[in-house]
């Protein structure tokens, strides 16, 4: 996905198998999807920062990726910042491979 930007839109565990090898089988590609090469830079800083924990980069990336218009930067920071708080509790083990 963050290489080629090609997604598979619907990964339940009916369109995944593990086949031999470790190797993840997918099917039923009714629902595709694209990412432009500079969404895909977006969400590879988004990554980043969720490992690095900066809230603030975090924020100010996805208002970019979501191009949120006409809001309160102050107060998304804080609302990324808390959701960062409570929901990542370590990202030790998170390889990004970048």
């Amino acid at each position: 996905m963050l290489e080629f930007g090609f997604f598979h839109a619907d990964p339940h565990a009916g369109n995944m198998f593990v086949l031999p090898g470790n190797v993840i089988g997918l099917v039923d590609f009714g629902m595709m999807g694209t990412f432009s090469s500079r969404t895909r830079y977006r969400l590879i800083e988004m990554f980043s920062f969720i490992r690095l924990k900066d809230e603030k980069r975090l924020a100010r990336v996805l208002a970019e990726l979501f191009e949120v218009e006409g809001f309160d930067p102050h107060a998304f920071e804080e609302g990324v910042a808390t959701i960062l708080q409570e929901n990542i509790v370590s990202t030790d083990e998170i390889l990004l491979g970048l």
